[in-house]
């Protein structure tokens, strides 16, 4: 079973580039944005610092690709805090995301207690929206 552990929105976590933007088809209306072109390649989200007990964990990291692009658009990755030890990491392609449309892209991890992080490393390779990121707990059976 899953309990919900976290619920991250991307405009209220620390950010290295990027702007809020409105969405009315987002979870949440405000989103932040990478746009190609304007927002040099960096770390969009990141955070929470918050802490976690120690167990298996699932990140939902809701994006939106915005616009063309090929190749890898970011990586999604879950760390304890401060970046020291990554627990889990996803690559994404720009060809995984349809374009202009919200998917939830998952990433399994194990934490080992305190403080952990969240975080969205943008390519570039085209606009990109993230929304929220839920984090729940996975239940042994």
């Amino acid at each position: 079973g899953l309990e919900p552990a976290a619920w991250l929105e991307a405009v209220t976590l620390p950010h290295r580039v990027g702007d809020i933007e409105i969405d009315p088809s987002a979870v949440e209306p405000q989103v932040w944005v990478a746009r190609q072109g304007k927002t040099r390649p960096d770390t969009l989200v990141f955070g929470p610092y918050a802490t976690l007990d120690a167990g298996r964990y699932l990140a939902m990291f809701r994006v939106k690709r915005l616009d063309a692009g090929t190749g890898v658009l970011a990586l999604l990755d879950t760390c304890v805090a401060g970046g020291k030890d990554r627990t889990g990491k996803r690559e994404v392609r720009c060809e995984e995301l349809p374009l202009g449309e919200w998917r939830y892209v998952p990433i399994v991890f194990d934490h080992p207690g305190g403080g952990y992080e969240t975080r969205v490393l943008w390519s570039g390779a085209a606009s990109l929206a993230v929304d929220v990121i839920p984090v729940w707990h996975v239940e042994p059976r």
